[in-house]
């Protein structure tokens, strides 16, 4: 995938992005302002994430005073373990060529960024008895983080929908009941003036 291309992917990303944003808020953003606020809104979780971990490990994994608010736990759910903890370990490079090419962890287009989740085991590998450090980890790619940036947004943006829904229906519900209350109050007044007359 070229530089052009994967430039491409992201700019149309944003751009839709931008344009779902701007369909549920008050005032209209650019995308350079919804691509900040995203690198923000990562940077403030990210840093919170760091200091939750490191005021646990000194309580030994007790509970600590920082408590991460809602989107801040989908937005550390979706960043890779490493951004958080430093990238664990790696490829022996004293391995030999013939191992270290049946250990190849990724394609060629994916990103070098991993996560910690490890592959299956391949059946008969050579390399088993000469290494007990996993080194077959699952690589996220650049598609991968799109979409997780994209799910992010999206949802967002049907919390945010959901939420006008609601408040329409209730401005819709109490227009109807000042309606019904307007149409009470004449049926009422013309009761007791009816009653007057009869009199």
């Amino acid at each position: 995938m070229t530089i052009e291309v994967t430039n491409k992917k992201k700019e149309e990303f944003w751009a839709d992005t931008c344009e779902k944003v701007n369909s549920v808020g008050l005032s209209s953003r650019e995308v350079d302002e919804i691509i900040k606020k995203w690198t923000d809104l990562k940077s403030q979780a990210k840093k919170k994430e760091k200091n939750r971990r490191r005021e646990a490990s000194l309580t030994g994994g007790g509970k600590t005073s920082i408590c991460l608010t809602d989107w801040e736990q989908k937005i550390v759910a979706i960043l890779p373990e490493e951004t958080l903890v430093g990238i664990d370990g790696g490829l022996d490079t004293f391995q030999s060529s013939s191992c270290s090419k049946q250990q190849a962890c990724v394609d060629e287009e994916t990103s070098s960024i991993s996560i910690g989740h490890e592959l299956e085991d391949a059946p008969n590998s050579p390399c088993e008895a000469k290494s007990e450090q996993p080194c077959k980890r699952r690589k996220i790619t650049l598609s991968d983080v799109q979409l997780a940036q994209y799910t992010f947004f999206i949802e967002q943006t049907e919390t945010t929908r959901l939420k006008r829904k609601l408040m329409e229906q209730q401005i819709q519900t109490q227009k109807a009941a000042e309606q019904y209350f307007i149409e009470s109050k004449k049926k009422l007044a013309q009761n007791v003036l009816e009653n007057f007359l009869e009199q």
